[in-house]
């Protein structure tokens, strides 16, 4: 586990998020885009059975990879926005944001090796 960088500004612990951040319409550009890290974002919706199956994986790789990856969760169902603005029509879509710029995206259920693999070779590219 990583522990928690400080702001060189003002010295305060950066919380570095341990489990999947819930977004909005509103947060997005400042969650994803303007990050400058690696940011996994999910669209899902609640109804979908293939997000469920997802989801554990999901959980489990934001805790594996906090402070490496942040991991965001789109809800369809509440942000039929952001699905228009992205062209989502399957869900789970996970898109990987890298300082800001998408370089790689994937949809449906993946088994976990496969998404796992696919995580992590973006991380290193």
């Amino acid at each position: 586990m990583h522990s928690n960088p400080k702001c060189g500004k003002c010295k305060n612990a950066i919380e570095i998020p341990k489990s999947p951040i819930n977004l909005t319409t509103a947060d997005f550009d400042r969650e994803v885009v303007a990050w400058p890290g690696a940011v996994l974002v999910e669209f899902w919706n609640p109804w979908c059975g293939y997000c469920r199956i997802m989801a554990p994986i999901v959980e489990n790789l934001a805790r594996e990879k906090a402070g490496i990856l942040k991991v965001v969760k789109v809800n369809l169902d509440n942000e039929p926005y952001l699905g228009a603005r992205f062209g989502i029509n399957a869900t789970p879509t996970f898109y990987f944001y890298r300082s800001g710029n998408r370089i790689g995206d994937i949809s449906g259920a993946v088994p976990k090796e496969q998404f796992e693999a696919w995580i992590n070779s973006l991380l290193q590219a």
